[in-house]
């Protein structure tokens, strides 16, 4: 008895401790910011000439010295005469996000995944604004987007798990998603607390079903 009472506060504590930094995740940056803090290597994603390049590689040398506005401005003009290039667009849209400037990120990352519908990194913020302005059902598409592109992108999996999880109460599907991120994240432990609560809540669900259909 002392045992499965030990069981349950532990579970309980691990449940308690998911929700905290469930929510401390929900107000970092986009996921897809965290995993790849420097955006130098999104490739622009389509022919240009050496002129478009040279302007392409000096505003992503604005970008990693932090000169921010400089490198907005620079890409606004690159995307002006090259409206094809995704990376230009989706360092352009990292931009604006992280200036909280979200209309214009939207537009930004729309444009860079239909430039580029392989375009990974874009679907992902594209999809975690989406979230933002609570456009759940969009930001679905999107992150399945994501996952069409690489089945084995952790953060996708780990983002749409949040959101069936928090967002969209479909707990099954934020399950299986909580799972695959298990098995590609290099931190389980966290994600094992989730996958805890879920499964707490899922056999609360079916306890209560089977009571109610008992004569």
């Amino acid at each position: 008895m002392y045992r499965c009472t030990d069981t349950r506060r532990s579970r309980a504590w691990l449940a308690t401790t998911a929700l905290v930094l469930m929510l401390a995740l929900q107000a970092c940056a986009p996921g897809p910011a965290r995993r790849a803090p420097s955006v130098a290597s999104t490739t622009p994603s389509a022919p240009i000439n050496d002129d478009a390049r040279a302007q392409y590689a000096a505003a992503l040398s604005l970008i990693d010295n932090g000169q921010a506005e400089d490198a907005k401005a620079a890409l606004h003009a690159l995307v002006a005469q090259h409206p094809r290039l995704s990376g230009a667009w989706t360092n352009l849209g990292i931009l604006q996000a992280r200036a909280d400037d979200t209309p214009a990120a939207l537009i930004s990352f729309t444009q860079a995944c239909q430039s580029n519908p392989e375009n990974l990194i874009a679907w992902n913020w594209r999809a975690s604004l989406l979230r933002q302005q609570r456009r759940y059902l969009e930001a679905e598409q999107a992150y399945l987007a994501a996952l069409r592109i690489d089945e084995a992108d952790a953060s996708s999996h780990r983002n749409l798990a949040l959101l069936y999880d928090l967002n969209l109460g479909r707990t099954q599907d934020a399950l299986d998603h909580y799972r695959r991120y298990q098995q590609l994240s290099d931190n389980p432990l966290i994600v094992q607390a989730w996958i805890h609560r879920l499964e707490d809540q899922l056999q609360s669900t079916q306890t209560r079903v089977a009571e109610q259909s008992t004569p």
